[in-house]
């Protein structure tokens, strides 16, 4: 969920497998839709930097993974990398965007995902570098949260190494120039992954996710800088 004011709030999900797109006019949410949302995939995130500036992501559907934007009147598809499938996205203006996600590498005959990182320069989305986690090529790893505090400090967290016998937070860091990994805490000695991450202006940041003890069920985790 995003809001813009009080009365332009949105939300986005899923509903038969199908992209679901809501809107809050300050009285009521009502549920928003044309032939580019019918056929998206489940949506994962929104962010809006403005009433008129609003975008969405999700998984595949019938056009490959969707980038949605929304300028204050329609809701339409942006062209991206084909192969990504981004989880979160956050928008500090209509030439500063960024979306994670996963994208597919082939590897022993199996296609597995590393993370990946896009950024909108106000007409076109692209991949930024960053650090390849995997500790060799048939792991999985994910990103699945971003949040900005400002151009050069945003944050992306994820799941390191998902396929292996020890998975574990990734935590990464944009400083205006390069990301970079960020070392985070593992509680639970058997498994552990970041799913969300919040920052504030005054440069706290907290991310959500999951420990697991060997024989333990998983049980909720958070993590502050």
């Amino acid at each position: 969920m995003t809001i813009v004011s009080s009365n332009d709030v949105w939300a986005v999900g899923s509903a038969s497998g199908n992209a679901l797109v809501e809107h809050w006019d300050g009285r009521s949410w009502s549920i928003v839709s044309n032939t580019v949302i019918a056929g998206a995939g489940a949506l994962s995130a929104v962010s809006a930097d403005s009433a008129n500036d609003v975008w969405a992501v999700g998984e595949s559907g019938n056009g490959g993974p969707p980038i949605l934007h929304f300028d204050g009147t329609n809701w339409s598809l942006v062209a991206s990398h084909p192969d990504i499938e981004a989880t979160s996205v956050t928008a500090l203006s209509p030439t500063n965007v960024w979306a994670v996600g996963t994208v597919g590498v082939f590897a022993n005959h199996k296609t597995h995902r590393q993370p990946a990182i896009e950024h909108w320069d106000g007409m076109s989305w692209s991949i930024v570098p960053s650090p390849n986690p995997n500790k060799v090529p048939t792991d999985d790893s994910f990103l699945n949260g971003i949040e900005a505090i400002s151009a050069n400090d945003i944050w992306a967290v994820g799941q390191l190494n998902a396929s292996s016998s020890s998975p574990a937070t990734l935590t990464e860091h944009w400083d205006g120039t390069n990301w970079k990994i960020i070392n985070s805490p593992n509680p639970g000695n058997f498994s552990n992954g970041l799913s969300g991450v919040t920052a504030l202006s005054d440069g706290t940041v907290t991310a959500v996710g999951f420990e697991q003890g060997q024989g333990f069920d998983k049980i909720p985790l958070i993590l502050e800088n």
